[in-house]
Protein backbone atom coordinates (compact mmCIF):
# COMPACT_ATOMS: atom_id res chain seq x y z
CA UNK A 1 0.00 0.00 0.00
CA UNK A 2 1.39 3.40 -0.97
CA UNK A 3 0.59 6.37 1.26
CA UNK A 4 0.56 9.80 -0.36
CA UNK A 5 1.26 13.05 1.40
CA UNK A 6 -1.80 15.15 2.25
CA UNK A 7 -2.51 17.98 -0.16
CA UNK A 8 -2.29 20.59 2.62
CA UNK A 9 1.49 20.54 2.47
CA UNK A 10 2.28 19.00 5.86
CA UNK A 11 5.97 18.36 6.56
CA UNK A 12 7.25 14.80 6.16
CA UNK A 13 7.17 13.96 9.94
CA UNK A 14 3.38 14.54 9.97
CA UNK A 15 2.94 12.13 7.06
CA UNK A 16 5.22 9.50 8.61
CA UNK A 17 3.42 9.57 11.96
CA UNK A 18 0.03 9.42 10.22
CA UNK A 19 1.15 6.41 8.16
CA UNK A 20 2.45 4.53 11.21
CA UNK A 21 -0.65 5.14 13.26
CA UNK A 22 -2.95 4.31 10.36
CA UNK A 23 -1.15 1.00 9.83
CA UNK A 24 -1.50 0.23 13.55
CA UNK A 25 -5.20 1.06 13.52
CA UNK A 26 -5.82 -1.22 10.55
CA UNK A 27 -4.12 -4.19 12.19
CA UNK A 28 -5.30 -3.60 15.75
CA UNK A 29 -8.87 -2.36 15.35
CA UNK A 30 -11.60 -4.01 17.37
CA UNK A 31 -15.07 -3.05 18.50
CA UNK A 32 -14.83 -3.73 22.22
CA UNK A 33 -14.75 -1.07 24.92
CA UNK A 34 -11.00 -1.73 25.27
CA UNK A 35 -10.32 -0.64 21.67
CA UNK A 36 -7.49 1.86 21.28
CA UNK A 37 -8.48 5.51 21.36
CA UNK A 38 -7.50 7.38 18.20
CA UNK A 39 -7.54 11.14 18.05
CA UNK A 40 -5.82 13.44 15.57
CA UNK A 41 -5.10 17.09 16.26
CA UNK A 42 -3.71 19.96 14.18
CA UNK A 43 -3.02 23.62 14.75
CA UNK A 44 -1.28 26.72 13.47
CA UNK A 45 1.33 28.43 15.62
CA UNK A 46 0.71 32.17 15.81
CA UNK A 47 3.56 34.57 16.68
CA UNK A 48 3.37 36.43 19.99
CA UNK A 49 4.51 40.00 19.17
CA UNK A 50 7.16 41.22 18.83
CA UNK A 51 8.29 37.70 17.82
CA UNK A 52 7.76 36.44 14.28
CA UNK A 53 7.95 32.67 14.91
CA UNK A 54 5.02 30.78 13.40
CA UNK A 55 4.46 27.24 12.18
CA UNK A 56 2.31 24.14 12.56
CA UNK A 57 1.83 21.34 15.04
CA UNK A 58 0.04 18.00 14.92
CA UNK A 59 -0.64 15.24 17.43
CA UNK A 60 -1.88 11.67 17.02
CA UNK A 61 -3.06 9.60 19.98
CA UNK A 62 -3.36 5.84 19.88
CA UNK A 63 -2.42 2.83 21.99
CA UNK A 64 -1.92 4.84 25.17
CA UNK A 65 0.55 7.37 23.78
CA UNK A 66 0.61 10.54 21.72
CA UNK A 67 3.05 11.42 18.93
CA UNK A 68 3.49 15.18 18.53
CA UNK A 69 5.28 16.92 15.64
CA UNK A 70 6.09 20.59 15.23
CA UNK A 71 7.54 22.81 12.54
CA UNK A 72 8.49 26.42 13.21
CA UNK A 73 9.19 29.09 10.61
CA UNK A 74 10.76 32.55 10.88
CA UNK A 75 12.92 31.52 13.84
CA UNK A 76 16.27 33.16 14.46
CA UNK A 77 19.00 30.88 13.05
CA UNK A 78 21.07 29.27 15.80
CA UNK A 79 18.76 30.35 18.65
CA UNK A 80 17.39 27.51 20.81
CA UNK A 81 13.65 27.33 21.27
CA UNK A 82 11.78 25.08 23.62
CA UNK A 83 8.25 23.83 23.08
CA UNK A 84 5.55 21.94 24.91
CA UNK A 85 1.92 20.89 24.74
CA UNK A 86 -0.25 22.05 27.62
CA UNK A 87 -3.86 21.53 28.54
CA UNK A 88 -6.04 24.55 27.94
CA UNK A 89 -5.59 27.32 25.40
CA UNK A 90 -3.15 30.09 24.45
CA UNK A 91 -4.69 32.56 26.90
CA UNK A 92 -4.30 30.30 29.95
CA UNK A 93 -1.34 28.06 30.75
CA UNK A 94 -2.18 24.51 31.75
CA UNK A 95 -0.49 21.25 32.70
CA UNK A 96 2.48 20.27 30.52
CA UNK A 97 1.68 16.98 28.79
CA UNK A 98 4.37 14.31 29.12
CA UNK A 99 6.69 16.46 31.24
CA UNK A 100 9.10 19.13 30.05
CA UNK A 101 11.94 16.65 29.34
CA UNK A 102 9.84 15.01 26.60
CA UNK A 103 10.37 17.84 24.14
CA UNK A 104 13.63 18.20 22.16
CA UNK A 105 14.95 21.68 21.41
CA UNK A 106 14.19 23.48 18.18
CA UNK A 107 17.22 25.19 16.61
CA UNK A 108 16.41 26.84 13.27
CA UNK A 109 18.96 26.73 10.49
CA UNK A 110 19.83 29.49 8.03
CA UNK A 111 16.26 29.48 6.62
CA UNK A 112 14.68 29.99 10.06
CA UNK A 113 12.92 26.60 10.01
CA UNK A 114 13.16 23.78 12.56
CA UNK A 115 11.22 20.56 13.15
CA UNK A 116 10.96 18.16 16.08
CA UNK A 117 8.76 15.41 17.40
CA UNK A 118 8.03 13.89 20.79
CA UNK A 119 6.38 10.71 22.04
CA UNK A 120 4.29 11.27 25.14
CA UNK A 121 3.13 8.46 27.41
CA UNK A 122 -0.29 10.09 27.61
CA UNK A 123 -3.47 10.17 25.57
CA UNK A 124 -5.22 13.28 24.33
CA UNK A 125 -8.94 12.59 24.85
CA UNK A 126 -11.36 13.88 22.24
CA UNK A 127 -12.97 16.13 24.87
CA UNK A 128 -9.67 17.83 25.77
CA UNK A 129 -8.29 21.25 24.93
CA UNK A 130 -4.58 21.58 24.13
CA UNK A 131 -2.19 24.37 23.16
CA UNK A 132 1.37 24.23 21.83
CA UNK A 133 3.73 26.90 23.15
CA UNK A 134 7.13 27.78 21.68
CA UNK A 135 9.48 29.76 23.88
CA UNK A 136 13.05 31.07 23.99
CA UNK A 137 15.13 28.49 25.87
CA UNK A 138 17.30 31.16 27.48
CA UNK A 139 14.55 33.34 28.95
CA UNK A 140 11.38 31.24 28.82
CA UNK A 141 9.60 34.01 26.90
CA UNK A 142 6.75 32.59 24.80
CA UNK A 143 7.24 33.54 21.14
CA UNK A 144 4.45 31.52 19.52
CA UNK A 145 1.33 29.61 20.50
CA UNK A 146 -1.28 27.54 18.73
CA UNK A 147 -4.39 25.71 19.86
CA UNK A 148 -4.82 22.16 18.63
CA UNK A 149 -8.15 21.31 17.00
CA UNK A 150 -9.50 17.78 16.88
CA UNK A 151 -9.62 16.59 13.25
CA UNK A 152 -10.58 12.94 13.80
Amino acid sequence: MRIRAPSRGFPRPFVQISALLLAGSLTGACSSSTAPIFTQWEGNLIPVPPATVGGRAAALTQFGRTEVSIQVNEGVPGVSYGWRVETGNCQNSGTVQGGTASYPQLTPGAGGTATASATLAEIFPATGAFAVRVFLEESGTVVSCGELSLTS
